[in-house]
């Protein structure tokens, strides 16, 4: 697996789209993956890391504790605002 640093990997279009659907409201694995259309992989990859950065909380649902639930940290929230401010500051 690739080592990201944080930066790239907060630059990088997956996480940015991961980000921002999380934004929205909170969704399993298997959802997201759909929502995105992205190679379920990649976002597989991209979820672990940004829970290591704490920029993603999951909880295990389910009699199996199979399906997890994802939503946005706080400090997730703070980054995916401030990688949308970029973006615009950008556009102009």
């Amino acid at each position: 697996m690739k080592e990201y640093g944080i930066l790239e990997l907060l630059m990088d279009e997956i996480t940015i789209e991961i980000l921002s659907a999380l934004k929205t409201k909170e969704y399993y694995v298997r959802e997201l993956i759909k929502a995105i259309r992205r190679n379920p992989n990649a976002v597989v990859r991209r979820l672990k890391i940004l829970e290591k950065y704490e920029l993603i909380k999951s909880r295990v649902e389910g009699k199996l504790h199979r399906r997890k639930m994802l939503s946005l940290t706080e400090k997730g929230k703070e980054v995916s605002n401030a990688i949308r401010e970029v973006y615009e500051i950008i556009k102009r």
